[in-house]
């Protein structure tokens, strides 16, 4: 019988890694260069460590973990079908534990780093069941939506309201590059924290030129923004979406989406989808209003060390 060796990937092994991944992982749609970005050009970790699982020459199995503030998040982890139930997930983890015992590491959590993660969480049944036994428990259940936009046209209700804001001083404007900084303070003094470091990676890449809109209450200051083609490399992928708290109600929101969907719909792409949302939230209601769809359910899972 071959000994499986659990080893740190090897600088000449990349394109190895994700040849694998991709064979694991079906439902991410990143290419490699997406995945090279998220994974190894990640400069918000404390330590990141990337682990193959091999075979004599063959990988066979793979993990990669970024420590942040206290934490372990393992970004991914899985093995080739033919080798599973032979104990290699569970080494892999340990393997990760044991790498990071001197860091001050206090909690785990699968994929919802909120830094370029891949998916927010686990999909596959079998990744459900093996982090369930490994003492995990599911924080929340986070949704993937996509809605078809052959033949979408805005909903005549939500164009109304955008009439009705208009005429009373809002502006809906398509972003360009003299948006920049205050996009950026918009998501930084509204939204998550890490929100507006996507807006700033899209800059980088060249990916926000004039993919989104915003929007503007009478005095000039920003109150909503909505993009697509910012977050990794797809066109079709939606968001970042945020609304300045203070003017929500107004069906901003509403509005920046439907905009968003009909310049995809001018790009003539086929599909509008995005990877993170609740089923019990204001958003996900709105998305739904708009004919997203579920595409798969997945499960933010976390275990204390």
């Amino acid at each position: 019988m071959s000994t499986i060796r659990i080893k740190a990937m090897g600088c000449h092994e990349g394109q190895v890694f994700l040849n694998l991944f991709h064979a694991i992982f079906p439902e991410v749609s990143a290419g490699d260069e997406e995945l090279i970005e998220t994974l190894w050009c990640d400069t918000n970790a404390e330590q990141s460590m990337t682990l193959l699982a091999k075979d004599g020459e063959t990988a066979v199995g793979l993990t990669h973990g970024a420590v942040h503030d206290g934490t372990l998040y393992i970004v991914a982890l899985g093995v080739a079908p033919d080798y599973r139930r032979r104990g290699i997930a569970s080494r892999l983890l340990d393997y990760m534990v044991e790498a990071v015992k001197d860091l001050k590491v206090t909690s785990m959590r699968v994929s919802d780093y909120p830094y370029g993660y891949i998916l927010p969480g686990v999909v596959q049944p079998s990744g459900i069941a093996f982090f369930t036994a490994h003492g995990f428990v599911t924080e929340s259940r986070p949704v993937a939506m996509s809605r078809d936009l052959g033949g979408f046209h805005p909903d005549s209700k939500v164009f109304l309201k955008e009439q009705e804001l208009r005429t009373s001083g809002y502006t809906f404007d398509r972003y360009g590059p003299d948006d920049l900084l205050q996009t950026i303070d918009f998501f930084d003094r509204c939204m998550p924290a890490d929100w507006k470091d996507i807006v700033k990676v899209g800059y980088s890449r060249g990916n926000s030129r004039q993919n989104g809109i915003c929007c503007r209450d009478p005095e000039g200051k920003m109150v909503g923004a909505a993009f697509y083609h910012m977050v990794g490399r797809d066109p079709c992928r939606f968001g970042p979406i945020g609304v300045d708290p203070e003017t929500r109600g107004l069906s901003i929101g509403a509005i920046l989406l439907h905009e968003c969907l009909r310049m995809q719909s001018d790009e003539h792409l086929e599909r509008s989808y995005f990877l993170w949302c609740h089923e019990d939230s204001p958003a996900y209601r709105m998305y739904r209003k708009v004919g997203f769809e579920i595409r798969f359910e997945m499960q933010v899972m976390s275990r204390e060390l």
